[in-house]
């Protein structure tokens, strides 16, 4: 019998559970996550995944409940590699694969066994929220860059570059003299890839300022248009037969997205120097390979041939979610409103509010009125910006409940802004009555 000693109240199952997202009092919008819809889909592949790498265990040596090769073994990094050069449409070696325990775990490994508490990080504005606090939980100082509908400004962050460093920079090598952290394909929050021009001057920058641009890769398989490969990602434009080749990328790749953030496997393809710096960290070297146990079932996944299947079937779910709630929102958003996202792969759309609508004081009164939650803007931003924008996800909930709960987030946007152009004392008198803290 269970151990009844923690409280009732206490008791989850998940991260999310814990914040309600599986609660009846609203629909949260903010879950940037599969949803019971795709998790149910994962117990009988994950059964056959494992049967299969048992079986093979039996038959050897029972490696995989050992302490695990540094980098991950050799199965898993060669059966990715095989895997994401047919998502990419690009040439992955396994020799510039490392296991992580996801992409969080990946991002957290790379900044403390590469980089300084201080180091400085540009980031482009808006972000991935999460992100943020990694760095801040490391003491590294953030410099905010700007972004438009594209992605980050180069020119922009080019200045900020010679403010830190000059204009004729040392660059040294490796090249850790600061880093960039960016997600150019389907950006967290905004949808956005970037073109191929700034991706270009993003390497020829990195190249002459000696810093290294840590890419989060984790939408990239997650494009809805008929291509057959996803946009490409940064770290193919860094040419590393190209003679004054360096190293200055790293991509941050996980499964979580499309398979299951509980199993908590990702990878980082890096250059030579990186992957000897990760194998050599004290951790690593303590523990073994990250999630070894996992990555064996993962491998087996792919021997099989059960992860692109399990890719496309989610890559059709959302992309009907996407395209079915970006067209609701272009109808039935009230005016001064926009929607700003592509909409063309990935997780998250962006929503530009009337200026006067602060999303801090929108959101209490949507879930209260409308009952539906969502991410407001300034939590993505490093400098405190984008207060009237909200990003809503199409990943964790079922299409009928999708959309109903993007209906009521039209309404309560034009309700709010009606209510406010009506009483300009309306929020402090809403708040007080609901017993909100302003």
């Amino acid at each position: 019998m269970a151990n009844s000693a923690e409280p009732q109240e206490k008791r989850f199952f998940s991260q999310f559970e814990k914040l309600g997202f599986y609660g009846n009092d609203a629909v949260y919008l903010n879950a940037g996550a599969p949803g019971t819809e795709l998790l149910r889909m994962l117990p009988p592949i994950i059964e056959a995944a494992t049967s299969h790498l048992m079986q093979n265990e039996l038959e050897g040596d029972a490696q995989i409940f050992q302490y695990g090769l540094e980098n991950g073994h050799w199965q898993f990094r060669s059966f990715l590699a095989t895997f994401l050069t047919e998502e990419y449409g690009d040439t992955v070696s396994s020799e510039q694969l490392f296991l992580t325990g996801g992409a969080s775990s990946g991002l957290w490994l790379i900044l403390s066994a590469l980089f300084n508490s201080g180091s400085v990080v540009f980031v482009e504005d808006p972000s991935y929220f999460c992100a943020l606090k990694v760095f801040s939980d490391l003491r590294m100082k953030v410099v905010p860059v700007k972004t438009d509908d594209y992605g980050i400004v180069t020119d922009d962050l080019q200045e900020k570059l010679i403010e830190h460093f000059s204009e004729n920079p040392v660059a040294p090598h490796p090249p850790l003299k600061a880093l960039i952290y960016l997600i150019p394909v389907y950006q967290n929050p905004t949808g956005s890839v970037l073109p191929e021009g700034r991706c270009r001057k993003l390497i020829n920058l990195a190249q002459k300022y000696g810093v290294t641009i840590v890419c989060d890769d984790v939408y990239n398989l997650l494009h809805y248009d008929d291509k057959p490969v996803c946009p490409k990602r940064l770290f193919a434009y860094d040419n590393r037969f190209h003679p004054d080749y360096v190293g200055n990328v790293i991509s941050n790749g996980t499964f979580s997205k499309f398979l299951g953030p509980g199993l908590r496997v990702g990878w980082i393809e890096a250059p030579k120097w990186a992957t000897e710096m990760l194998e050599d960290f004290g951790v690593i070297g303590s523990g073994g390979g990250l999630n070894t146990y996992t990555s064996g079932v993962i491998t087996s996944l792919m021997a099989l041939g059960k992860m692109k299947i399990h890719l496309q079937k989610v890559k059709t779910v959302f992309k009907t979610h996407m395209e079915a709630t970006a067209d609701l929102l272009r109808q039935e958003l009230p005016p001064g409103c926009k929607l700003k996202s592509p909409a063309k792969g990935g997780y998250f759309l962006w929503i530009e509010l009337p200026e006067n609508i602060d999303a801090l004081q929108f959101l209490p009164f949507a879930k209260q009125e409308y009952q539906v939650a969502f991410m407001q803007g300034i939590s993505a931003s490093p400098s405190n910006s984008f207060a009237n924008y909200i990003r809503i996800c199409i990943s964790f909930y079922p299409l009928d409940v999708l959309l109903s709960a993007v209906r009521r987030l039209c309404r309560a946007i034009s309700d709010f802004q009606q209510r406010s152009e009506d009483d300009p004392n309306f929020w402090e008198s809403y708040a007080n009555s609901s017993k909100i803290d302003i």
